[in-house]
């Protein structure tokens, strides 16, 4: 049986796991380096295997604290898209911008499929169906 590389983690009291996790995940995002983010963490790093360990072991935590590190970059992402969509010099720069400040703001283009046809295929079907409408919705309805 091959003996494997990578060497147990020590055990660690949760917030300095938690502390740990959180310098992994900034030192992570900086260098793209799993090993140097391990060794950030304060772990010796005996082969790669164990970085590679760690974070597969911890992966959640790591991905919402690496989320939580990068949200502190959205005013200024936000700045960006907003300078580009005002004074970017190519029409098509400033163009997706404003779509995507539109996409964000949830006032993006929406698409509507329809599948199969629910057309009413004679008068009784239809008053049935607009009668069902505006039970739904009776500030549709208007007096005449």
């Amino acid at each position: 049986m091959a003996k494997s590389n990578v060497i147990s983690l020590p055990p660690v009291a949760e917030t300095t796991l938690k502390e740990r996790i959180r310098k992994y995940a900034e030192v992570w995002i900086s260098s793209g380096s799993k090993t140097a983010a391990y060794e950030a963490a304060g772990y010796a790093s005996v082969s790669s295997a164990n970085a590679w360990n760690f974070h597969k072991q911890h992966h959640e935590l790591i991905t919402k604290e690496a989320a939580m590190y990068l949200s502190g970059s959205v005013p200024l992402a936000l700045k960006t898209l907003n300078d580009i969509m005002t004074n970017g010099k190519s029409e098509t720069a400033r163009t997706k911008c404003a779509l995507e400040v539109l996409d964000r703001s949830g006032l993006d283009k929406t698409t509507k499929i329809q599948i199969g046809n629910d057309e009413p295929t004679d008068a009784s079907a239809l008053k049935a169906q607009l009668a069902a409408l505006l039970k739904a919705n009776p500030e549709l309805a208007t007096e005449e």
